[in-house]
């Protein structure tokens, strides 16, 4: 149901940045975002919305 929307989307989001820091990535959700900005930029229909968005790659430096 759309009220566990949010926090469905925070649950996988946590699992991703645990997932991340285990494999020594770096990783970090976006807490705020402009939707049709980003729509745009990733050609999503006026339909259908961004729920989370995070970074992920390799650091610069090892922590």
């Amino acid at each position: 149901a759309y009220r566990y929307l949010h926090m469905d989307a925070g649950h996988l989001g946590q699992r991703l940045n645990l997932a991340a820091i285990y494999l020594g990535l770096g990783v970090s959700g976006i807490g705020g975002f402009f939707d049709d900005q980003v729509n745009d930029v990733l050609g999503i229909p006026v339909d259908e919305a961004v729920v989370y968005i995070t970074t992920l790659g390799r650091p610069r430096t090892r922590f």
